[in-house]
């Protein structure tokens, strides 16, 4: 762990960060039968942290967030426990994990989501990527569907079966790249020029 970790930090600013959290004043002013678990007496004997890992962020008590972190070997090491931020989000009843950039399960699913979307009508096409063998898929692809491929995503069906089951082989913020990219191929490059009263200075 760094130096920020949090045996820098006093329990008195754990429980005042979490008490200044959004998330926490607003179920502790609801009237759902948890906002009993958000009460000051609840967060002075366990303040909800920060708790980072290498390629996640969990809000929660270190116990849960250790717990939690278990079962997700892709995570990395413990990085720094620190206070909530006031804006971090927290569920009501449920333990809130952020996956960072560098999180390859991220970037599996940014490919998926991303894919689904510029698919549109033909988003089923990931699903059956995700079911089938890269042979079987391929050998059950129709034409159409091949087609469609190559016109939105401008890759060939083996291509796209590679992308949907591994997108982190794109690296942090590859679905960033490549749409971009695709944008280019499609529509056209995109130039940033200067203001008028910049360039004549």
């Amino acid at each position: 762990m760094t130096k920020s970790s949090a045996a820098n930090w006093s329990l008195d600013s754990f429980i005042r960060a979490a008490n200044h959290n959004k998330s926490v004043i607003e179920y502790r002013n609801c009237t759902e039968w948890w906002s009993s678990c958000w009460t000051e007496e609840v967060i002075a004997r366990n303040p909800p942290l920060r708790v980072e890992f290498e390629h996640a962020i969990v809000f929660g008590s270190l116990a849960e967030a250790r717990s939690i972190r278990d079962g997700k070997s892709n995570w990395g090491r413990l990085l720094r426990i620190e206070p909530l931020r006031c804006d971090d989000f927290l569920h009501p009843t449920r333990i809130t994990y952020q996956l960072k950039a560098s999180s390859r399960m991220r970037q599996r699913w940014e490919f998926r989501d991303s894919f689904k979307r510029i698919l549109g009508r033909d988003r089923r096409l990931v699903g059956e990527a995700m079911k089938l063998t890269k042979a079987s898929f391929l050998e059950a692809i129709s034409e159409s569907d091949c087609r469609a491929i190559r016109q939105k995503l401008n890759l060939q069906p083996d291509e796209f079966w590679r992308a949907v089951r591994n997108g982190e082989r794109y690296g942090e913020g590859g679905i960033h790249r490549f749409v971009k990219e695709l944008r280019e191929r499609t529509e056209g490059y995109e130039f940033t020029f200067a203001r008028e009263e910049e360039t004549c200075r």
